[in-house]
């Protein structure tokens, strides 16, 4: 049987460490089963080095995003009845609007890049792999060509209102109404789609998983070592650790793995708090994904820790759980589907205060060595029954065949 052609689209992958964490198992599963092109949404800034090993058996394009390309487009903007309804429903908040208006340019300007490309390749099936402008882009190219599917995923900062400045998703009303399968990574975020959109279109739940760094190899003995790894912003609430740690009673080692904005003001916080303490700290700045095990298995850390103010639902505890890390994190987004509180680590409040840390982390601390043997073995089994990214990649496939072909 011919394959169907499929129209991937990344915010960076296969270049670069650009959501490598995310594809690299999806895309061996899709790239056998379709006729696979790979749209890489870029910035001009990107890492333009090749990161998937191996051959590729798909097409890629790789699209720099400028912002000279929105220029003379507010004809094309008007002629949408859909965007303009929207940019209207936002009034009197002009920022809101112009907010829209500024994603509505962008999804033209990718529109007219996707038509060249199916004009080449074809296509039958659009998969974004985030709900933002492509999406957006593709369901105005369904509108000319009726035979394509579109599939989008959502994740955290594309799906949630709160996680954008304005308080907004634009255009999600469309993507709920016009798309053929929207593809959540958590059942929170199915749940809150469809809250805000009754009567949404086609669902799905497809865990995303991570790839298996192995279980760390260590006897029933503290290293006293905890790991955190995420990105370095407001919203990671790294400075709520930081404060933990210099109220504990325990003398831990800390490693953070992640570098960003705000990486110099978190530094320069840990190194007031907790120098001269019984805790010392590190951080990594950015470690390439397939690193990042070696790290784990170096330092055997006993506990990984996150204090997000917001998530979908993280990757990285995924890949602690495939080492049998025990994780402590609050009760937001998908979390709560992938932490059992007292059984594979700690679930905290939404809010996890420094206090409610430092809780955590004694009451982990507390436990006899049998017990915590026992809590990372749960971790570990968390992960290779549903977080293994190979084995969650297949049956999504497996779902997209039985609906598509």
């Amino acid at each position: 049987m011919k394959k169907q052609k499929m129209l991937l689209i990344t915010h960076g992958y296969p270049f670069g460490e650009s959501e490598y964490s995310f594809l690299s198992s999806e895309i061996k599963v899709l790239e056998t089963s379709y006729d696979l092109t790979v749209m890489a949404v870029c910035l001009p800034d990107a890492d333009i080095s090749i990161k998937h090993g191996g051959k590729r058996n798909f097409r890629t394009v790789r699209f720099i995003y400028k912002r000279k390309y929105t220029k003379n487009y507010i004809l094309r903007v008007i002629a949408d009845k859909a965007a303009v309804k929207e940019m209207l429903s936002m009034l009197p908040d002009i920022a809101r609007g112009r907010n829209v208006l500024g994603f509505v340019k962008r999804s033209i300007v990718i529109k007219d890049v996707l038509e060249k490309i199916i004009r080449k390749n074809g296509a039958d099936i659009i998969y974004t792999f985030w709900c933002t402008e492509e999406t957006y882009a593709a369901l105005q190219l369904k509108r000319k060509y009726p035979h394509l599917k579109v599939i989008s995923r959502l994740h955290g900062y594309d799906l949630y209102k709160e996680r954008n400045s304005f308080c907004i998703q634009p255009m999600h009303k469309t993507a709920a109404s016009e798309a053929d399968l929207l593809v959540f990574i958590s059942k929170n975020g199915e749940r809150y789609f469809k809250k805000e959109f009754p009567g949404t279109t086609e669902t799905m739940v497809s865990y995303l998983g991570s790839g298996d760094f192995g279980r760390i190899k260590k006897g029933s003995e503290c290293s006293y070592t905890i790991v955190s790894c995420s990105n370095i912003i407001g919203l990671k609430r790294l400075g709520r650790i930081t404060e933990a740690l210099s109220r504990s009673g325990v003398g831990l080692r800390w490693i953070h793995i992640g570098e960003g904005e705000r990486s110099e003001t978190e530094q320069q916080y840990a190194h007031k708090l907790l120098d001269g303490s019984s805790c010392t700290f590190e951080f990594l700045g950015s470690v390439p994904n397939d690193k990042i095990a070696e790290i784990y298995h170096k330092n055997a850390p006993d506990l990984f820790i996150n204090a997000s103010s917001t998530e979908g639902l993280p990757v990285s505890i995924m890949e602690a759980f495939s080492c049998g890390i025990p994780v402590i994190a609050p009760d937001v987004g998908g979390i709560s589907e992938i932490v059992s509180d007292g059984i594979n680590g700690y679930l905290m409040s939404a809010e996890a205060d420094p206090d409610e840390l430092v809780s955590a982390i004694e009451r982990f601390y507390s436990m006899s060595d049998e017990e915590r043997m026992a809590m990372a073995e749960n971790a570990h089994k968390t992960f290779l029954t549903a977080f293994n990214a190979q084995t969650n990649a297949e049956e999504f496939v497996k779902a997209l065949k039985k609906r598509f072909q």
